[in-house]
């Protein structure tokens, strides 16, 4: 490998690194808030937290439908 690949391995590795340390205390925070919070409340919390997990794979296949529906 090239000096140039093994900095950009060594960034990739460094930003997934801190990224997982940031934000595995939230999740688990949030997560434990989820548990505990029952009713209505509850259920909205949830769609709001699970929401960026459906919608980006359901965006994309509508884009893709479309862009190949012509």
């Amino acid at each position: 490998m090239t000096p140039t690949e093994l900095a950009a391995l060594r960034t990739s590795a460094l930003i997934a690194c801190l990224a997982v340390t940031l934000c595995t205390p939230l999740a688990v925070a949030l997560a434990n808030w989820t548990n505990r919070v029952q009713g209505r409340s509850g259920v909205w919390l949830s769609t709001v937290l699970l929401a960026p997990m459906v919608l980006s794979p359901a965006i994309v296949g509508l884009g893709l439908a479309g862009l190949l529906s012509h």
